[in-house]
């Protein structure tokens, strides 16, 4: 009972699609669905972590979060804007057909995918707010292990799906059409990058 009840923490917390679905959705259509689930897996990842946190220290670490919010968004959002950047000038030169497409090494990927999803620190406001909303209150360590394993594969199974959906759809476009739907992610992507920054400075 307490795994279904953090999958379907894990999935809820996970289903909205910003910067990190945007980067799934990128790097699928980039280098196929293995690249995409190695998102999936960087970000679900971060996702236990945030989950073992928040309901281990649910009251003691709201304060310090709250102290630090500002610095962990201007920083998270300086990395997404370099990394759309980036991005954006090698789709220039890309052809969906060719051979140049750049394969990144799974634990590479997973590293940075983790690490910008951690940089976020909403999201382990989201699972405190989720977890009193669902009233879950793991007593044993059994049980927050249970439960922090069933958010990662409740949210690991939203990026699985997604994944398979942008396969299925790359599969249907032309290779011209995936360039420019990458560099207009791109371009979204860096404009949530420069928003989150803006938003941190502001008092």
């Amino acid at each position: 009972m307490i795994v279904a009840q953090g999958m379907v923490v894990g999935f809820l917390l996970a289903l909205p699609v910003g910067p990190i679905g945007l980067i799934c959705i990128r790097h699928t259509l980039k280098s196929g669905s293995k690249s995409g689930s190695m998102v999936g897996i960087g970000a679900a990842l971060a996702d236990f972590v945030y989950a073992a946190l928040s309901s281990i220290f649910f009251h003691s670490l709201i304060p310090v979060l709250t102290r630090y919010q500002k610095i962990l968004q201007f920083v998270g959002g300086m990395v997404l804007t370099l990394l759309a950047h980036r991005e954006y000038i090698l789709y220039r030169h890309m052809h969906f057909d060719s051979n140049e497409i750049h394969q990144e090494s799974a634990v590479t990927l997973i590293r940075e995918v983790f690490v910008l999803t951690l940089s976020n620190p909403m999201t382990i406001l989201g699972f405190m707010g989720v977890f009193s909303g669902f009233q879950i209150n793991p007593l044993l360590l059994s049980d927050y292990l249970l439960l922090c394993m069933g958010v990662f594969l409740g949210s690991l199974l939203w990026w699985l799906c997604l994944t398979g959906v942008v396969t299925y759809a790359k599969e249907q476009l032309s290779s011209n059409w995936l360039v420019r739907f990458c560099q207009l992610s791109s371009l979204m992507l860096g404009c949530a990058g420069l928003a989150l920054s803006a938003m941190s400075l502001i008092p």
